[in-house]
């Protein structure tokens, strides 16, 4: 039997991520889970209520759960180390003590993360998070991936030359941990 493929895919925004996940959950038949909360969340980051963390503290972990029990495969489009990222940048209330303890458990579970960038000359301004923080949101991320205990892969979006990505990240997954 086929070990199952378990992938996280960052990045700031514009990095490329929903489009890479489509195509690679094409390529190799695995489905993609993107949290349909996401956006609503950054919406309320001021709100005495913190949306993130409370995804972090309830959600991830049956997630996680579900995955194992089910000996699953998934490419996630944003996950856990979204919230080391994001909370950094943003100057917000988080818990890195669940995130490490998911980052822990991905690993167990062979999970790996690429991390998408682009250089500054070609980001544009998101709807929520302005590009000015988009080099704050990369540094988090390489912060992270000193940290974590998966297997990553940094991966350089500007060319927008799917194809080679494509084949870039497939050669990772198909990497012995």
């Amino acid at each position: 039997m086929q070990q199952p493929i378990r992938l996280i895919v960052e990045g700031h925004d514009g990095a490329g991520k929903t489009t890479i996940c489509k195509v690679l959950s094409n390529k190799i038949n695995v489905p993609i889970y993107k949290c349909s909360k996401e956006k609503t969340a950054l919406h309320f980051l001021n709100k005495a209520e913190n949306i993130k963390l409370s995804i972090l503290k309830w959600e991830i972990p049956g997630q996680l759960d579900l995955i194992e029990q089910c000996n699953a495969s998934v490419i996630y489009d944003r996950f856990f180390p979204s919230e080391y990222a994001y909370a950094r940048t943003l100057d917000r209330q988080t818990d890195d003590e669940l995130v490490f303890e998911y980052d822990a458990w991905w690993n167990r579970l062979g999970g790996k993360i690429v991390f998408l960038y682009k250089q500054d000359c070609f980001i544009e301004d998101d709807e929520l998070i302005p590009s000015t923080l988009f080099d704050d949101i990369k540094n988090e991320y390489v912060n992270y991936s000193m940290l974590t205990a998966c297997d990553t892969l940094f991966l350089d979006t500007t060319d927008q030359d799917l194809d080679k990505q494509l084949e870039k990240i497939i050669r990772f997954l198909n990497q012995e941990s």
